[in-house]
């Protein structure tokens, strides 16, 4: 894989939030949702990821898990709130920021990052499977195909993609165009696939600016704990 297989280019963030009664997780079972965001290079907007398992995918064991685009923003300060506290909800916590890449490779899409923070990753990392770097297969669903039990959405929460972009899956359960993940619930498998891509594909993903998820995501690190990102201690 090499820089003419990338279809896309941007910052990558992940945060998980507490559960109600959980002001001071001690770990994943101490979480209700795990979020990744998506922030292409030149687009005004975010994607707000969730994936269903609260963790991501063991590499090793090739795992595949469900996730979907739960909103689509395109102001910062609205995802901030998404992201903040409400009601007795605590305010999620980042757990890590880099760049990633979003690669076609073996009629397959590949979601490629490296972290910038933390730069020493501790026990959330370690517990929500978020690793330094890592490649995955990521596969679009088609929302007109059934999904196993437990597994998907349902009724309207499915995206309502335009005729042009649901004629390209063509009667198969997936797709690979990214331009699918721009509506939200869009539903998607992620599946481990490699440690080290930078190593075996050749790829730079270069760095994310210091302290960039807090300028780009507009999080006031006064209201959020923010031991995870930088010390990779749950908060």
């Amino acid at each position: 894989m090499t820089d003419k297989d990338v279809l896309e280019r941007g910052n990558i963030y992940f945060f998980y939030r507490p559960g109600v009664n959980e002001g001071s997780p001690e770990g994943k079972r101490d979480i209700q949702r795990f979020y990744m965001i998506l922030r292409p290079d030149g687009a005004r907007h975010y994607r707000l990821c969730i994936i269903g398992r609260k963790f991501l995918p063991d590499i090793e064991k090739h795992q595949r898990f469900w996730g979907f685009i739960d909103d689509i923003k395109d102001d910062a300060d609205e995802l901030a709130d998404d992201l903040g506290a409400s009601g007795r909800e605590h305010p999620a916590r980042p757990a890590g920021e880099g760049r990633y890449k979003l690669a076609a490779r073996h009629r397959g899409l590949h979601l490629v990052w490296a972290l910038s923070e933390p730069e020493h990753p501790g026990a959330a990392q370690k517990d929500l499977n978020i690793p330094p770097e890592a490649a995955y297969v990521l596969s679009v669903k088609n929302p007109e195909t059934g999904s196993p039990k437990s597994a998907g959405l349902s009724g309207d929460r499915k995206a309502d993609y335009p005729e042009e972009l649901q004629d390209e899956f063509d009667d198969r359960r997936f797709a690979d165009n990214p331009e699918m993940l721009d509506y939200a619930g869009a539903q998607f498998v992620l599946i481990g696939s490699r440690e080290n891509p930078e190593e075996k594909y050749g790829m730079k993903l270069g760095d994310v600016d210091h302290d960039e998820v807090f300028h780009d995501l507009r999080i006031d690190p006064a209201a959020q704990p923010v031991k995870p990102l930088f010390e990779g201690r749950w908060a």
